[in-house]
């Protein structure tokens, strides 16, 4: 998983230099462990920086990201501490820093570090770096003073217009999480969805909302049932990190109640796996694990790789699999695909790759995991295929520049 810190309103040197956020986090920390955070991240290679745009009051938004960064849950919440701090400490250039998922569709320009000339030179926080400072500043030396300097180049971006923007139909995303220490293998992913959709049926007040069953909504987007695996990094094993309980977009008032039963009642919702009761508990906002938070399925993205397979809606015949799901994106009021790749495995790493018994139902169409570009940025969750409200077809959004290709360890196989 990727480290990115979206600095939501910046006015300092232009282009901006990474050391300088990086001297403005050291002079925010009072902790021990920030520096030792701060050496682990002198020893990334240098971020790409996305410009987000302009405001004419208050300057840039900018987001710092360092793709390979992989942090554990504890160094992510030290960085999340730390960066915490530098709004109150350097108000006069960083505003409303943030630790993100993934840089912004909505800039207007990217700097890429260079091995050649590249096109503009910048200060960048090397091994040593955090160490210098401190030594700096007993010799009046600045950051500046004490960084490397790399080059970069500069590519140009167009600001994607919000109007631009597709809208899936599910919106709201309920997330909750296993107890600590509960490891649930992604084979589960089908039994979980189902497990959780009839204990939100049980929990929900009389009369049940079509909505809620899926019985009666004449193919209108309704709730769906997501196992939330903890996929996309390189230390992913494939296991099940919780689920979540995924709303149409722009629900009725029958969605209240529901939301009540879910959140406000006691005991929690629980599952059963194999033998055991295993309890749901909401998810928190300083929850570590990325993938628990709704932001991480949101996007907006024109890339999105599945971490479920999805079903079919219908059978498409040997090589049209691609044109079906064409079909139903379009059928679901997303943009036609620019591409479409299939695969027996899944693209993101940790992706569920499932056997037709581990599916929620039994079902006879071919499913497999998909990869779709589509010509504009669609704003998510994005659950397709026939089993899309039991959690199957559940996509990741993924970057469009980072956009993956199978590793090594990936081999495109037939289509089930």
């Amino acid at each position: 998983m990727s480290l990115a810190v979206r600095v939501s309103r910046y006015s300092g040197e232009e282009p901006p230099h990474p050391a300088h956020l990086h001297a403005a986090l050291r002079a925010s920390g009072c902790r021990t462990d920030h520096d030792q955070i701060l050496r682990w991240w002198e020893q990334l290679p240098p971020p790409r920086i996305h410009r987000v745009g302009r405001d004419a009051d208050e300057g840039e938004g900018l987001v710092f990201v360092w793709p390979e960064a992989e942090p554990t849950a504890g160094q992510r919440d030290s960085v999340r501490d730390l960066v915490s701090r530098v709004s109150d400490r350097a108000a006069s250039v960083w505003r409303g820093l943030s630790v993100v998922d993934r840089a912004s569709s909505d800039e207007v320009a990217r700097y890429v570090p260079e091995d050649g000339p590249g096109d503009v030179k910048l200060c960048v926080a090397a091994p040593g770096f955090t160490d210098a400072l401190a030594a700096g500043r007993e010799h009046g030396q600045e950051w500046d003073q004490v960084a490397e300097v790399r080059a970069y180049r500069v590519d140009r971006a167009y600001r994607v217009d919000r109007a631009e923007q597709v809208l899936s139909g599910h919106g709201e995303m309920l997330c909750f999480r296993f107890p600590r220490g509960v490891a649930v293998s992604g084979v589960e992913c089908g039994a979980v969805a189902a497990r959780l959709r009839d204990a939100v049926l049980a929990r929900t007040p009389d009369p049940l909302p079509p909505e809620v069953s899926g019985h009666g909504v004449n193919g209108k987007p309704h709730v769906a049932y997501v196992p939330l695996l903890a996929a996309g990094s390189a230390r992913s094993r494939g296991e099940l990190a919780g689920a979540a309980v995924v709303f149409p977009r722009d629900a009725g008032q029958w969605a209240e109640p529901v939301k009540s039963a879910l959140l406000e009642n006691s005991p929690a919702p629980w599952v059963p796996i194999g033998p055991v009761r295993t309890d749901l508990t909401p998810v928190s906002a300083d929850e570590a694990v990325p993938q628990l938070h709704a932001e991480h399925w949101v996007g907006p993205s024109r890339v999105w790789s599945s971490v479920t397979p999805m079903v079919l809606d219908r059978f498409s015949g040997k090589g049209n699999e691609s044109a079906e799901i064409t079909r139903s994106c379009r059928t679901l009021g997303l943009p036609e695909p620019d591409r479409v790749q299939v695969d027996r495995n899944s693209w993101v790493r940790g992706g569920a790759n499932l056997r037709p018994r581990d599916l929620p139902r039994k079902d006879k169409r071919p499913y497999a995991h998909l990869r779709v570009e589509f010509p504009v940025p669609v704003v998510g969750p994005v659950l397709l295929g026939a089993q899309r409200h039991l959690g199957m077809g559940l996509c990741q959004p993924e970057p469009d520049e980072l956009a993956p290709q199978p590793d090594q360890n990936h081999f495109a196989q037939p289509f089930r």
